[in-house]
């Protein structure tokens, strides 16, 4: 059975948020933070959405449930198939293309955070590295279990399943302008990640909005 994980109390303490003061915010008692934190209480969805919320971040990037506490951070690093390479963003759906029609929408907040915790993982060996043994292993698992999967399933894999980083920065880039940010954008982020390393993927997509003046939206 797989355990509770959080990062709570890291998000709070970047934010300077005091537990009395997050529980006032998101409705609940104060010990009910402090169990949060230590992993002791599972959340209802809408306290974890109103917690993410106030921390500016992903549910994603604060809760999870993992097999160990290395699979966790695993997952928090952005181990995880995110909604792109799940196929679950259509980028010809009617909300991605409202997202960049009427401004700062969460449909194109969320994609942003997403690349942003890409390129964190990019610029980052020790993260890259985690990200990459752990994708090698589902991708090698997949394909053991499908043997009728599409040849392009593995486009940023050699032979062996190993993952090749030049191909998959590529496809990251060509994820970006099929969602129609700018050119030179992939490498715009991976500035601002070095420029922010303490800022969670959500907080770092919106400051990127801020000080670039929305041009990727």
């Amino acid at each position: 059975m797989s355990d509770f994980y959080t990062r709570m109390k890291a998000y709070r303490e970047k934010l300077n948020l005091s537990q009395k003061k997050l529980a006032e915010k998101v409705n609940v008692s104060r010990e009910t933070i402090v169990r949060l934190e230590q992993g002791k209480y599972n959340p209802s969805l809408k306290l974890a959405v109103d917690i993410a919320e106030e921390l500016h971040a992903g549910v994603d990037e604060i809760f999870v449930f993992a097999e160990s506490e290395e699979e966790a951070e695993i997952v928090f690093e952005g181990g995880n198939t995110d909604m792109l390479e799940a196929g679950s963003m259509d980028l010809h759906d009617q909300a991605y293309q409202e997202g960049y029609e009427i401004g700062i929408s969460e449909v194109a907040l969320d994609m942003l955070a997403v690349m942003v915790k890409h390129a964190g993982m990019f610029v980052s060996e020790e993260r890259w590295k985690r990200y990459k043994k752990s994708e090698e292993e589902r991708y090698r698992k997949y394909r053991k279990e499908h043997l009728d999967c599409p040849e392009n399933y593995g486009r940023c894999y050699d032979d062996q399943g190993c993952l090749i980083k030049e191909k998959w920065v590529e496809d990251q880039k060509t994820i970006m302008n099929c969602m129609g940010f700018p050119k030179g954008s992939w490498e715009d982020l991976c500035v601002f990640v070095k420029k922010y390393p303490g800022l969670t993927p959500g907080a770092l997509a919106r400051r990127i909005l801020r000080e670039s003046e929305y041009k990727y939206i």
